[in-house]
């Protein structure tokens, strides 16, 4: 019985971990490219990993309004699931695709969640429709069909949004 040289070894083990750690990366940026395109580079960082997070109500009316209405946020920094959450907003398949022209007023959008790093003061705010199936980023352009993730957002944020909602 032959065996096999250490040097071979560990080259075929150095081989192999190259390789999965190359198919990882692609399979990550394969994942998240259109939607890291579409929030911009610096807006998908602080999504992924800014150390502040805020939920908020956004004071909506029935009266024409040319400006968001922000109340008090709850700092949800350390809600559990916030990871799942950054990694959901970022993943391409959470979203229906091509992004389209927004055509809405203030009052569509309901909901907001607040990423920021106060230390570089950066900060991105997501819009989001009432039931959660649209969703656009300040300053909004474009909005995308958040649909696949709604039903999993109004879950997460049920007991906020109610304790917000003075209508509730």
């Amino acid at each position: 019985m032959k065996f096999i040289s250490g040097k071979l070894v560990i080259i075929t083990i150095v081989a192999l971990a190259v390789s999965a750690a190359g198919a990882s990366w692609w399979f990550r940026y394969a994942a998240t490219h259109k939607t890291a395109v579409h929030w911009g580079p610096a807006a998908a960082r602080l999504i992924r990993g800014a150390p502040h997070v805020k939920f908020y109500r956004l004071n909506t009316s029935n009266e024409p309004a040319t400006h968001l209405d922000i109340e008090d946020g709850t700092d949800i920094s350390h809600m559990p699931g916030l990871t799942h959450l950054r990694y959901a907003l970022l993943e391409d398949h959470s979203y229906r695709w091509p992004a389209r022209t927004v055509t809405m007023d203030v009052n569509h959008w309901h909901w907001a969640i607040r990423f920021a790093d106060k230390h570089k003061g950066e900060d991105v705010l997501l819009l989001f429709s009432q039931d959660w199936k649209e969703v656009t980023v300040l300053p909004w352009t474009h909005v995308l069909s958040s649909e696949p993730i709604a039903e999993g957002l109004a879950t997460i944020f049920a007991d906020l949004s109610q304790q917000q909602d003075p209508l509730r």
